[in-house]
C-alpha cells in the first residue's frame, strides 16, 4: 500500500477530483498513516479500516478503478471481486492477477515499479470511459459465479472419470 500511496500523490497531487480508499487493517496502518500525514492529504487518502464485504461492495460500486500493487498473489480474489462490479483494475504481474486481467477491463505494471504505477493511475484516470462497466461485470460473472466454476469443476471430473474407467471396479482378485 505503500507504494499505491507513493503513486497516487505523485500522479494526483495537483488534482483534487481524485480520492484513495484504502480497505483492510494491518501492522502496517501506523507507518501509512504517517506517510499520508507527511504528504498532506488527508483529505484525498482515507484508511478505512476493517468493513462489512456488504459496505466494499456498496463502496466498489460508486468508485471507478481498482488499485492493487501486489509484490504476489496466489489468485487474486479481490480482483475478482472488484471486477464483478465492474471495475477496471489495475494488477501487477505478480502471478495470480495474469489470468484474470485484460485489456478489456484492466492495466498491468511490473512488481515495484514506482513510475509505471504512477502512469497507469494516469492513465486510467484520463480513459476511465474506455472500460466498459457492464461488460467487465458480465465477464467476470461468467466467468467466475459459482455455477461457472462448479460446471468447470464437474467437466474436469468428467475428464478424469472418463480417462479412468476402472476407478469405480473394486480389486476382488486379493
Amino acid at each position: 500500500m505503500d507504494l499505491t500511496i507513493e503513486a497516487f500523490v505523485r500522479a494526483f497531487n495537483d488534482n483534487d477530483n481524485v480520492t484513495l480508499t484504502i480497505f483492510g487493517e494491518g501492522p502496517e496502518r501506523p507507518k501509512l498513516k504517517k506517510l499520508i500525514e507527511k504528504y498532506q492529504v488527508e483529505d484525498k487518502i482515507k484508511l478505512m479500516g476493517l468493513q462489512s464485504r456488504k459496505d466494499i461492495a456498496e463502496f466498489l460500486k460508486k468508485s471507478d478503478c481498482f488499485v492493487l500493487a501486489s509484490q504476489a498473489e496466489t489468485f487474486g480474489v479481490v480482483y475478482i471481486e472488484a471486477l464483478a462490479s465492474g471495475l477496471p483494475v489495475i494488477a501487477t504481474k505478480c502471478g495470480g492477477p495474469e489470468c484474470i486481467v485484460n485489456e478489456r477491463n484492466g492495466i498491468f505494471v511490473p512488481v515495484d515499479d514506482l513510475d509505471a504505477l504512477i502512469e497507469a493511475m494516469r492513465y486510467m484516470y484520463q480513459n476511465i470511459n474506455k472500460y466498459d462497466r457492464t461488460l467487465i461485470a458480465r465477464e467476470t460473472r461468467e466467468t467466475y459465479s459459482p455455477s461457472e466454476i462448479a460446471n468447470k469443476l464437474n467437466e474436469v471430473y468428467q475428464e478424469v472419470i472418463a480417462k479412468a474407467p476402472n476407478i469405480n471396479k473394486v480389486d476382488n482378485a486379493k
